[in-house]
Parts: structure tokens; C-alpha cells; sequence
């Protein structure tokens, strides 16, 4: 899969198409359907290996439940995951999660299919709000570059329930 931007992403497939009048990208699913992403590291446009990732996750809990995160490839970066933290009365679950170079890094205009995420549709309402979104909140590159804003805007998508 190749980008179709001119910038560097951290993103997934499928990563939903436009659904309703909202400004977020949807997925269709039914309740207790099981939606299983890619996540993807896409370097286009660095100039040096990206050896340093960091981003927040966000889940609504009261829409997706995360079920299993299976590693693809686990010879470009280590994978650091910090516990949850889920806010009791939004249900939004934030997750810092921390990539680092084994070696070299990720090589400049790649993409490294990284991790198979299975989520389950727990309950779903066409809100207009973000479902899932994912943020770049440091990237570094092999001269030390600070390249996090070459990774923005954030990935998001809503879920909402397949209507036949």
C-alpha cells in the first residue's frame, strides 16, 4: 500500500470511507462484528530512518472493546504499551504507545504493515464523534530531527452500525 499524501503517516487499513455528512470517515459494522486494521508506518517524504515513534490511542469503550494486537514485523522497531487509562464517564480509553529502532529504523519512504489490531463493535451510535484516532505525539529521526509534525493530522474513524 502506498501513501497517497506527501507526508509520513501512522495509520490503519481499512481506514474507513465517508459515510454520512459528518467530517469523520465511517466503518459500517453490526454489533459483535470483530473489525480488524493494519497499522501501518508510512515514511514517505523523511529524509533519514524514522527510529523514534510515540502516539496516544483513543478508544470509545462504549462502542469498540480491543480483543488481540498480533505483531507483523518486529524486526524494524521494539514496542513499548502503557497501560490504559479509561475515563469513567466518557469511556474513552487513551493508550500511550512508544515504537524504537532495533537497529537503523524504518528506511525513508517505506511502509512497515506493523500490527494486526482486532477490535469487537460493542455498541454502536452514529454520534459524528471519533470512535478510534490515533495521534503522532514524537517522531525522531537517525540525525535526531524532531519530524513529529511531519506526521499530523491525526488518524480517525467512527464506527456505526451497516444498514441492508
Amino acid at each position: 500500500m502506498t501513501n497517497t499524501n506527501d507526508f509520513p503517516s501512522f495509520s490503519t487499513n481499512p481506514g474507513g470511507t465517508q459515510l454520512d455528512d459528518d467530517p469523520i470517515n465511517e466503518i459500517a459494522l453490526h454489533e459483535g462484528d470483530k473489525l480488524s486494521l493494519i497499522s501501518q508506518i508510512d515514511t514517505t517524504s523523511l529524509t533519514a530512518p524514522l527510529t523514534f515513534l510515540e502516539f496516544e490511542v483513543n478508544i470509545d469503550t462504549k462502542e469498540l472493546e480491543l480483543q488481540e494486537v498480533n505483531v507483523i514485523d518486529d524486526k524494524v522497531f521494539d514496542i513499548t504499551l502503557f497501560d490504559p487509562v479509561v475515563d469513567p464517564i466518557t469511556g474513552l480509553s487513551t493508550q500511550k504507545v512508544t515504537f524504537t529502532a532495533i537497529d537503523h529504523g524504518q528506511p525513508p519512504n517505506t511502509v512497515l504493515e506493523r500490527d494486526n489490531v482486532v477490535l469487537k463493535a460493542v455498541g454502536l451510535n452514529n454520534d459524528g464523534i471519533r470512535d478510534f484516532d490515533l495521534v503522532v505525539t514524537s517522531a525522531i529521526d537517525a540525525h535526531g530531527n524532531d519530524v513529529t509534525s511531519l506526521f499530523q493530522p491525526p488518524f480517525e474513524f467512527e464506527v456505526q452500525a451497516e444498514t441492508f
